[in-house]
């Protein structure tokens, strides 16, 4: 029905108007057709182009139509519209970019509420892709703008039942717990990995250690024994006493080098301007052989050869091995070492001393003249000649009985 309007007459009571009945007629339809469209029962035909316009929109009214088809009518974008007027959940992804080509913006999220029962083992996060490019994606990216934190911030804190498991420092160094107790993991800030857990027991490492490219493997061989092996390969051990690119110097124990095939070769070594170094053996604190640059070895104390042979040294001997033969010096110049002591010290053993160009046989304490037994044999033949006697020696038998023997000058 088209709108009705009420003949007001041209002035006020000429008569000219709609009788009032006839007037409030008219009221009464216009009425009806509003409260008939407002109800939906009205099947007659309408007219409800105004109420579409931009005029009536501005003025806060919906179009009347379920599907919005007058919807571009309201004052908002098309991409406002579109999240409207989106049929499915995947349409609607699509229209936020949520799992599509674009890179949505969120702000911090949290994840609550599941709570899983029975046999349930739905993930809280699950996370799919495929990469199928020669770019250089990452599955997942945080960077962290730090202009003012906490030194305690965390980039990640894993937890189970509030107890922190795996953890990630800002600094980049991690932690996580067997336990009670956390294993500390950072960097040195040139390469190396420290572990530094807090653990009474330290770093445990369950299996084989590989270094470097596993040519270097250090091995449990049993309870209590280090081994560093690597099949058949030759093994050594270095202990630096300086690492100057120009003049290392270290002490080996070394398989590799030797000159000799199979051969053990322990000492120092050096390369480049590297200076050579000596050797001691300490027993309790105490240097008791040491063998210095020159190769001369030096004991304090006594060496013994085997399970019986024993040689005793002090300070003021020492073995040298020229070319003619062995010299027992005394500090290292040929002075006279004093006496060479058989068996003991006191005037119970024999000793050897220098006497000019002969030889003492004397007690070990140097207080007389030791017996000497054996052939005495002359360095010249016999020349038969006749003896004419000024004097004598006496010499003594196994016996002890005294032969006297005549002297000629």
């Amino acid at each position: 029905m088209a709108k009705q309007t009420i003949n007001i007459g041209t002035t006020a009571n000429d008569g000219t108007g709609d009788p009032i009945r006839a007037a409030f007629e008219k009221v009464n339809d216009n009425f009806t057709e509003i409260y008939t469209a407002n109800t939906g029962t009205n099947t007659g035909d309408q007219d409800l182009s105004a109420y579409a316009t931009t005029a009536a929109v501005a003025a806060g009214y919906q179009p009347l139509d379920s599907d919005l088809t007058a919807i571009s009518a309201l004052t908002t974008t098309a991409y406002g519209r579109a999240l409207l007027s989106t049929a499915d959940a995947a349409t609607l992804r699509s229209a936020i970019g949520v799992g599509q080509a674009d890179a949505p913006t969120f702000l911090a999220q949290t994840l609550t509420g599941q709570s899983l029962t029975s046999s349930q083992s739905t993930n809280l996060l699950d996370l799919a892709t495929t990469w199928d490019t020669v770019g250089t994606p990452t599955g997942i990216k945080l960077d962290v703008i730090n202009t003012n934190s906490n030194p305690a911030a965390l980039l990640m804190d894993l937890q189970v039942s509030g107890g922190t498991k795996f953890k990630v420092a800002k600094g980049g160094s991690f932690s996580f717990r067997a336990g009670n107790t956390f294993a500390d993991i950072s960097s040195d800030g040139v390469g190396r990995i420290l572990m530094n857990p807090t653990a009474p027991n330290g770093v445990r490492i369950s299996g084989d250690l590989h270094i470097g490219t596993a040519d270097v493997v250090l091995i449990q061989d049993a309870s209590g024994i280090l081994a560093q092996r690597n099949g058949t390969a030759k093994q050594a051990l270095r202990v630096y006493n300086t690492n100057l690119s120009t003049a290392p110097e270290w002490a080996e124990f070394d398989w590799i080098t030797s000159g000799v095939g199979n051969t053990l070769r322990i000492g120092t070594n050096l390369s480049g301007t590297g200076g050579a170094r000596p050797i001691e053996f300490v027993v309790g604190g105490v240097v008791r052989w040491t063998i210095a640059t020159s190769g001369n070895a030096t004991f304090t104390g006594g060496l013994t050869i085997g399970s019986s042979a024993a040689f005793a040294f002090s300070g003021r001997v020492l073995f040298s091995a020229p070319s003619v033969g062995v010299y027992l010096l005394q500090n290292n110049t040929q002075d006279d070492f004093n006496r060479l002591q058989l068996g003991g010290t006191t005037s119970a053993f024999p000793a050897i001393k220098r006497n000019g160009t002969g030889i003492d046989i004397v007690l070990a304490n140097d207080s007389g003249f030791a017996p000497v037994k054996g052939k005495l044999t002359t360095d010249t033949a016999y020349t038969a000649t006749v003896v004419a006697a000024t004097g004598y020696i006496t010499i003594y038998d196994s016996t002890g009985t005294a032969y006297r023997v005549p002297c000629a000058v």
